[in-house]
């Protein structure tokens, strides 16, 4: 009977969701307490299983916070800027290199495990080129999209941190065996990116006259002035050590990311207030995508 009512509470926050009838957040919470309670479940155990379940996913749901900080703070100091600057100049006018390099701007981007920064950037990178090539924008969007769900599977993705958490394991353990296939996964991208380009060059060919500087200079960020050009050694050797010491697991789950973010916000901002407008610029992504996983903790918490 407990099966039953765990498939109802998914077809009705499925339903909710699609129609737009509710947010995420209502469906995630609400929905399981009302099925809770109709299956008989009384207040106070409601209350001892969301106090377990929040417990076993703080250090996850800390992870997620402080990671998506740390590549936005990363972002914003132009750490990726030389490789997306670099991908859009070798491709010129060739469309099988303006695939495949979306699908290698898409990966790069999509490091924070957010999908609003990836598509953010990756589009206002690439649409002007495909619209002065002419290109497919649906093209666009399907390396896009292929780029950023293989890309989510890292440990401060949503799709492993729910996992995880359904599992109640380590994120870190459940991660580790799944790298090989995710690097399956992203070969996979590139060739389905690279034939997506050559199904663009048979039908526009190659334009040798694309402005390629003009697109680049045209996608700045107004904030120029947050860009830190002369710390990219620097940022890049602590973006390697933050992964290598989540990945190895030599300090706990979150550690690694809640030491990096100090680190690059004195690194780069040595302003008090420059550094709180950095974290108030991806606050809003960040309290989202963090809020909807305490959310899914508490509907999985009640044994439906």
């Amino acid at each position: 009977m407990l099966a039953l009512y765990g498939f109802l509470i998914i077809v009705i926050l499925l339903i909710l969701v699609l129609t737009k009838r509710a947010s995420i957040h209502f469906t995630l919470v609400v929905i399981p307490i009302v099925m809770a309670l109709i299956a008989g479940f009384s207040f106070i155990e409601l209350g001892e299983f969301m106090g377990s379940g929040l417990s076993s996913i703080a250090q996850t749901g800390i992870m997620l916070t402080f990671a998506t900080l740390f590549f936005g703070i990363m972002f914003d100091a132009g750490l990726f800027d030389p490789i997306i600057k670099g991908i859009i100049k070798f491709a010129k006018g060739d469309p099988v290199k303006i695939t495949v390099g979306t699908a290698i701007i898409t990966m790069i981007t999509h490091l924070d495990g957010s999908g609003s920064s990836t598509f953010l950037i990756t589009i206002s990178a690439m649409l002007p080129i495909y619209k002065a090539l002419k290109m497919s924008r649906l093209t666009l969007a399907v390396i896009a999209a292929l780029g950023a769900g293989t890309m989510n599977m890292v440990p401060w993705g949503g799709p492993t941190l729910r996992a995880a958490t359904a599992l109640e394991v380590n994120v870190v353990d459940l991660y580790t065996p799944m790298i090989p296939v995710q690097i399956a996964g992203l070969i996979c991208v590139l060739i389905a990116s690279y034939w997506l380009g050559r199904q663009e060059r048979r039908r526009i060919g190659i334009i040798t006259t694309l402005p390629t500087e003009s697109f680049i200079s045209e996608n700045a960020t107004p904030e120029e002035n947050i860009k830190r050009p002369k710390m990219f050694l620097l940022n890049l050797l602590l973006t390697i050590a933050v992964i290598t010491a989540l990945i190895t697991g030599i300090v706990p789950l979150a550690i690694p990311f809640i030491i990096g973010v100090p680190i690059v916000l004195m690194i780069n901002y040595r302003n008090v207030a420059m550094q709180q407008k950095r974290i108030e610029a991806h606050a809003r992504s960040t309290i989202y995508t963090s809020s909807v996983i305490f959310s899914v903790k508490i509907n999985q918490t009640f044994g439906l």
